[in-house]
């Protein structure tokens, strides 16, 4: 589908019969290469301005301009922190592979900040290796005071059974011993003065005598009460007050060893607060140092792929930036430096009119055309379109514009392809196939009727047309008009044309009617034309796509009587509808009046009378 020069939809099929071309306002008529002879032959009868109706397939198409992109673009943006500045630079569109140095900053400051850091790391690490030592001896002494207070508390668990099972025993068998030595004793010494009575009595044993065996009762008797005595206060008084001292002992043993363990685990817990602390102040102050490494690092840049290196201030988004990308320029961190595209997939960034973005639709064919590269013409599909239309900004605030991007086929050599390098692209919408067409020179319109001149004699009749899709070129006619007849490529003069009105029953298999005025209207039913390309003139009676220039093919002649409104667009209306839109001068159009065929602000030229339609 590619020619050596960039295909526009000004050139049909090869079908069509001929190729209208208009050299200094003069029309001519070629035989298209590659028609058969019939077709020249039938051509040869025609005169130049007059083309044939047939059968014939063309191509439904749209140009749009944009420019180059890379499809994959990789941004390359400085990682350095701190603000720095450039020291080594690649140069601009050189080729890079992966790994090739692109540009370096100034690392002065990162290296300063590295020694005052290395130092805070070896601090840290002197006062870690402190704390793992306190931990170390502060788990000895714990150990140690643990010990101490565990021996504590069983000895005198140990004293307490001592003093029950041993002294209180060996206390009480002395006590009773005291008791029952008392009571024999005293036993003895009444048996004694009781004999010494006698002996006295008799006179055998002195008075001093029987007085010391006295005496000796009464100290017995005393000795009983005591030991009687003794018992009864040790039982009531000093056993109890031992075995409190004991249990008490016991208790502060008890506890003195709780305390000694909780006091452990508090002492303990500071110093391994104490270590973690010190570990985090290393580990952060390591990880800074690794970040400052890291940063000294990113201050080489390197590319991480292959491809075609491009200064971001040379950017139409970095045109704002302040001054170019050179040595000795300050950067920021984040700031985008360059971009790194991979130039072997480029796409065509292109705006389309929003009349025509409902009509894209990803994976249409297309074919890119780039004047950097020698006019080249490139294959590819539309690859996607933008979801919001964009606006021209001051420039023309009503205009708004969907991207489309169509990728270039891989297959193609894109070599001599550069981002930002201008593109035109024209997509192919759709395609007619075998149908009835002419050149859109020939459709003219009047109000809402579209209608071509055609042979009667030697002057040209109107004959109402119903037209489908069409291109920039050819124009589908759906009904109205028999395949082989031949029809009008220019407006003809006043003098030219058969001033009849419209045969009702052309209208009507046209798909027109008449309103309650008795003018021609769409039915509802009627085909919608293919919307209009941006920029396109309204309904007109110079023909479909025609221009400025003289009257011949090609160009649109002088407006005549069955003018429409200036500002519409024929390929926005439906097929033979109603089209509006305004004057040149902003004006609303007026509407003709019944039984006229223009509006009464542009009366016919020439005087000619004004059909009106045939009932």
């Amino acid at each position: 589908m590619l020619n050596n020069s960039f295909r526009t939809a000004r050139v049909a099929a090869c079908s069509a019969a001929f190729w209208i071309m208009t050299v200094a306002g003069t029309a001519c008529m070629l035989p298209l290469a590659g028609c058969d002879d019939a077709e020249a032959r039938t051509g040869a009868n025609l005169t130049a301005d007059r083309a044939m109706a047939r059968k014939q397939s063309f191509e439904i198409t749209t140009v749009a301009s944009g420019q180059l992109e890379a499809k994959d673009d990789l941004e390359i943006r400085s990682k350095v922190e701190s603000r720095t500045s450039i020291v080594e630079l690649v140069k601009e569109g050189t080729k890079v592979k992966a790994g090739d140095v692109l540009l370096v900053l100034s690392a002065d400051q990162i290296d300063k900040q590295i020694i005052d850091e290395t130092a805070r790391v070896q601090s840290s690490r002197s006062d870690l290796v402190s704390a793992e030592n306190a931990v170390a001896i502060q788990e000895i002494d714990n150990e140690s005071r643990l010990r101490k207070a565990k021996l504590k508390r069983d000895l005198t668990r140990v004293t307490l059974e001592q003093w029950k099972e041993g002294d209180v025993a060996i206390k009480r068998l002395s006590l009773s011993l005291d008791l029952e030595k008392a009571d024999r004793e005293l036993n003895r010494a009444k048996d004694r003065l009781e004999r010494s009575e006698k002996l006295f009595a008799r006179e055998f044993l002195s008075s001093e005598e029987l007085e010391k065996d006295r005496i000796a009762v009464i100290e017995w008797t005393k000795a009983l009460e005591k030991a009687q005595k003794n018992i009864e206060v040790y039982n009531s008084y000093e056993y109890p007050k031992d075995e409190q001292t004991k249990l008490g002992d016991v208790a502060d043993a008890e506890a003195e060893l709780q305390r000694v363990e909780l006091n452990n685990e508090k002492e303990l817990a500071v110093k391994k607060a104490d270590l973690e602390n010190k570990k985090q102040q290393l580990r952060l102050r390591e990880e800074n140092l690794a970040k400052l490494n890291q940063q000294k690092e990113n201050t080489v840049v390197k590319a991480p792929r292959d491809g075609l290196v491009v200064y971001a201030t040379s950017m139409e988004r970095g045109r704002f930036q302040d001054g170019s990308l050179q040595v000795g320029k300050e950067v920021t961190n984040n700031e985008q430096l360059m971009s790194l595209p991979d130039t072997s997939e480029m796409v065509a960034s292109v705006k389309v009119h929003e009349s025509l973005a409902g009509r894209i639709r990803a994976g249409m064919p297309a074919s890119i055309k780039v004047e950097a590269a020698g006019g080249k013409l490139y294959r590819g599909v539309v690859e996607s379109i933008g979801v919001l239309a964009e606006s021209n900004g001051w420039r023309d605030p009503n205009l708004r514009e969907y991207t489309v991007r169509v990728h270039i086929d891989k297959d193609e050599d894109t070599s001599l392809l550069k981002p930002s390098m201008r593109a035109e692209a024209q997509i192919i919408l759709g395609r007619v196939t075998d149908s009835i067409a002419v050149p859109v020179q020939a459709v003219f319109n009047d109000g809402a009727v579209r209608f071509v001149y055609t042979a009667d004699g030697s002057k040209f009749r109107r004959v109402p047309v119903k037209v489908g899709r069409r291109s920039d070129t050819m124009a589908e006619i759906s009904a109205g008009l028999p395949e082989s007849t031949a029809v009008l490529l220019r407006e003809p003069t006043p003098g030219e044309v058969i001033n009849t009105g419209w045969e009702l029953n052309a209208l009507k298999a046209t798909g027109y009617k008449l309103d309650e005025n008795g003018q021609p209207i769409a039915e509802e039913e009627a085909m919608p034309m293919t919307p209009r390309m941006p920029g396109e003139a309204g309904p007109r009676s110079r023909p479909e796509g025609g221009g400025g220039g003289g009257g011949g093919a090609g160009g649109g002649g002088r407006n005549r009587q069955n003018r429409g409104p200036a500002g519409a667009q024929p390929g926005g209306a439906p097929s033979g509808g109603p089209s509006t839109g305004s004057t040149p001068s902003g004006t609303p159009p007026t509407a003709p009046s019944p039984g006229s065929t223009s509006p009464a602000a542009n009366p016919p030229a020439g005087g000619a009378p004004a059909p009106k339609p045939t009932l």
